[in-house]
């Protein structure tokens, strides 16, 4: 049985000893709002007591005291958590409109709202009631599934339930094993987008709630076409990370996200492997997020496909944005520079961060100085970045380069801006 089921059973064993005391002294308890922020210090500390069953004993004494003790201690310990704030579901007694008489409850659902959402669909399997609780809307409000194999029934199951969801994590699914005597090309063909019918109907019940998408690293269970459920089911989306090695990006997909989903301000399509022979994001896709994002404040894309002309051109249309990340993307030089910061282009730029992106230590100070307000410059640099090079001189020309931007950073002139990120292979 994990830790949270322990947990659970653990209370639910105390409250079975102390019900009747507890229904008295919990609802003064409840209404004192002078001492919960003192107490809410003391959470982890009466937790660990509550949930050792050798420091209470439920058979109650002649005087009562030890009865007393623990019912005082779990009451106290229901207002902390009531006004503690959870990991992940941002939810309170007075939300989840349980029956008051019924403290088990009370208690179970304040202990579900300390879980994440595979826990959760654990712990409904445990009996009916535990079952009714956990599939309360507001247990659902953040869904968040990484690296684990998901079936399709199971995130069906999921979104049932999210008909309050405003974050939607997804990130390195993996999908189911290949049956045996089943050949690649049909097993393929199989899970291809086998997780976009459930997702959909998640998308559907969620509805005007869901602000905030991250689908990555689903090869094959989801593609692009998720992008397009996005633009039918959900306009007050604000944040969208999508990110596919084998389904990235593309014009259609984004002319429809940005036609159902005119709000969002944080667009998010980074490259997977760029060195992949697979389909890269294009300048098409850049023209049409200039076009249909005029208001967008962050974006984070790369790849060798684009080109600085159509980034140049998205920083014109969208003279607002604050952050900008770009990721293997074609090398910069003092020309490309200039042609990016051109008629005052990025001069809204708080945060930019080139990933694995060559740049020349020439380029760094003219972008620092056209950009007035920028705040950090991260530059993150490998030697792998020239493994691939046919120049015998490549990593001498690399050495040569780091030396030139370690001197670059932290210098007094570059205002504290520029901070250089070697990562070593």
């Amino acid at each position: 049985m994990d830790a949270a089921l322990q947990k659970i059973c653990d209370i639910k064993h105390l409250l079975k000893s102390c019900a009747e005391l507890l229904t008295s002294s919990s609802a003064g308890v409840l209404q004192t709002a002078q001492t919960r922020e003192a107490e809410q210090s003391k959470v982890a500390s009466d937790a660990t007591e509550l949930t050792c069953a050798p420091e209470f004993d439920p058979c109650p004494s002649d005087d009562n005291s030890a009865l007393r003790d623990g019912s005082e201690k779990l009451a106290h310990y229901i207002v902390r958590l009531e006004t503690s704030r959870p990991r992940e579901n941002q939810c309170t007694v007075q939300d989840q409109n349980l029956n008051d008489d019924d403290d088990e409850s009370r208690v179970l659902f304040l202990v579900f709202c300390q879980l994440s959402t595979i826990e959760l669909c654990r712990i409904s399997l445990v009996c009916r009631k535990w079952r009714q609780i956990a599939a309360h809307p507001l247990l659902w409000r953040r869904v968040c599934v990484d690296n684990v194999l998901l079936p399709p029934h199971a995130l069906q199951m999921i979104a049932t339930r999210c008909l309050k969801c405003d974050t939607l994590y997804l990130q390195g699914l993996m999908p189911v094993i290949a049956q045996c005597d089943e050949e690649l090309q049909t097993y393929i063909i199989r899970i291809k987008g086998c997780l976009e019918p459930p997702l959909a109907l998640l998308m559907s019940v969620s509805g005007p709630s869901l602000q905030r998408v991250h689908l990555v690293d689903c090869d094959l269970l989801i593609t692009e076409r998720s992008l397009w459920l996005l633009s039918v089911h959900c306009p007050n989306l604000l944040e969208v990370t999508y990110s596919s090695e084998a389904f990235p990006p593309t014009k259609e997909a984004l002319w429809a996200l940005s036609n159902g989903c005119p709000l969002i301000r944080e667009l998010n399509l980074p490259p997977v492997n760029s060195s992949s022979d697979l389909r890269q994001l294009e300048d098409s896709c850049l023209v049409q997020i200039a076009k249909g994002w005029p208001g967008l404040l962050q974006l984070s894309v790369g790849g060798p496909s684009i080109t600085y002309e159509a980034l140049s051109s998205l920083a014109y249309h969208c003279s607002g944005l604050q952050s900008l990340e770009l990721t293997e993307c074609p090398p910069i030089d003092t020309k490309v520079v200039s042609q990016l910061c051109e008629d005052g282009r990025l001069s809204s730029l708080h945060t930019l961060t080139l990933m694995f992106t060559r740049v020349t230590p020439q380029a760094v100070v003219i972008i620092i100085e056209n950009c007035s307000l920028l705040v950090t410059f991260d530059l993150y640099i490998s030697s792998a970045m020239y493994s691939s090079s046919t120049d015998p001189h490549a990593v001498y020309k690399y050495l040569k380069l780091l030396e030139n931007l370690k001197e670059l950073d932290g210098h007094p002139s570059l205002r504290n801006v520029f901070h250089l990120h070697h990562i070593a292979y």
